[in-house]
């Protein structure tokens, strides 16, 4: 039942663009799938990018386009390669094999010139000055059994040792509450336009496919975590998200996946705000990259 099911979208997954739709998704499986498809996304990426079982995907991608939450339209043409353009590439990398067998054969035949040995009046320059004294207190050099001690030296009290800094400084709970409310206030700008527009709830809704959407690397820090009516994420389950992961990996998952939220909310407004809620919202939360301080 299964393979009926997708057997249609298996051979076409290179031909299909996939595209939110009009309707609501049904589960938060199906809200995953049109969050990832926000900027419109070939299948067979879709199936790549999807947290679950390939067969799974096309499961549910076949019962979305059917109820309308996603779209399906053909690829355009463009995509692919141009006419001529395999052939073209064989015929270039042929070419290249054949030139670079010519090379390969003319070095071989090429004589070999050996350099002449040095002869003792080419090291004139090189004689053994380092045995004379050098002039008083600058000390002497004395050939071969001289040796520098380059073992650490005791450091006095209070003396600095210059070194190089090897990792970022970490984030504090303070620096991630922060940050997390300034990506707040994009998002419940965001709620309010998208509501004004959209009708009450949609905005809710649309946020929360924003955190249940983020890319694989930074979905760690969204894990679990929900949006109340004003589109504000709580900061307790981010913190706890962050907690479960290495230090070394802290700093890098908050700063780029807050930053990569904001800028995936910003984008989806571009494409379904008009031009007044839009530049009403672009208003609001102007100047919220300085806020963030990164």
């Amino acid at each position: 039942m299964v393979h009926q099911q997708v057997g249609p979208w298996m051979d076409v997954q290179r031909e299909r663009v996939i595209t939110w739709g009009d309707h609501s998704p049904g589960s938060p499986q199906q809200r995953h799938i049109q969050a990832l498809c926000s900027a419109g996304l070939r299948l067979d990426r879709l199936v790549r990018a999807s947290p679950f079982f390939p067969s799974q995907t096309l499961v549910l991608v076949a019962q979305m386009v059917e109820a309308g939450s996603l779209l399906s339209a053909e690829v355009a043409s463009e995509d692919g390669p141009r006419p001529g353009a395999v052939s073209h590439a064989i015929r270039t990398a042929t070419a290249e094999k054949a030139r670079r067998r010519e090379a390969s054969t003319a070095r071989e035949g090429a004589d070999v010139s050996v350099t002449p040995m040095t002869t003792p009046s080419d090291l004139v320059a090189f004689a053994d000055n380092e045995r004379e004294s050098r002039s008083s207190e600058k000390g002497s050099f004395t050939g071969d059994l001289d040796r520098v001690d380059l073992r650490n030296r005791s450091v006095e009290p209070g003396e600095k040792q210059p070194g190089l800094r090897m990792s970022a400084p970490t984030l504090s709970s303070a620096d991630i509450v922060s940050r997390i409310g300034v990506c707040n206030e994009v998002l419940s700008a965001m709620v309010v336009a998208w509501n004004d527009q959209h009708g009450a709830g949609e905005g809710r809704r649309m946020a929360q496919l924003l955190l249940d959407g983020a890319p694989m690397d930074y979905m760690p820090l969204f894990r679990s975590a929900s949006v109340d009516a004003k589109g504000r994420m709580g900061a307790a389950s981010i913190l706890k998200n962050v907690e479960r992961r290495p230090e070394s990996e802290r700093r890098a998952l908050v700063t780029q996946g807050l930053s990569d939220l904001i800028d995936r909310t910003l984008s989806r407004c571009a494409e379904g705000l008009d031009d007044r809620r839009l530049d009403q919202m672009l208003q609001q939360v102007a100047g919220y990259r300085q806020r963030l301080g990164w």
